[in-house]
């Protein structure tokens, strides 16, 4: 058997609380980032000056349209690396997708959507911008 064949080697048991909780944070990996974030976050914002956070809300509240889209991109973002947010996802997909019928134009304004995403819609909008940057 060579030394630096890996695939057929068990899994490195660690004995005592210590190994137990190595084995449950590799088990529910994604969950220990949301907590770890989450934790640094609310960390972050504790240790922050109250002038500070106080500044901060009044951005957010006097920008809340893109507050709002914010938090949005980041329940996103968390759903695609959490399995609970895929289902959510799929539910979501299944409840706009099978239930009754929808306007045509709604398809078109998602498929514009989904688009943005891809090369060609962030390269379309960043030439509008710079178009509207240029006539300013």
């Amino acid at each position: 058997m060579n030394l630096h064949d890996e695939t057929h080697l068990p899994e490195q048991i660690i004995p005592g609380k210590p190994g137990r909780l190595i084995l449950t944070i590799r088990k529910y990996r994604p969950v220990v980032w949301l907590v770890f974030l989450i934790a640094s976050l609310v960390l972050f914002l504790v240790w922050m000056p109250v002038q500070m956070r106080v500044i901060i809300w009044h951005a957010l509240v006097a920008r809340g349209v893109l507050s709002a889209l914010l938090l949005v991109f980041s329940l996103l973002a968390v759903s695609l690396v959490w399995s609970v947010g895929q289902r959510v996802d799929v539910w979501a997909f299944l409840v706009f997708n099978l239930r009754g019928a929808r306007p045509a134009w709604l398809d078109w304004i998602m498929l514009a959507f989904t688009q943005i995403g891809s090369g060609l819609g962030a390269l379309a909008i960043g030439l509008i911008l710079f178009l509207q940057a240029i006539t300013w």
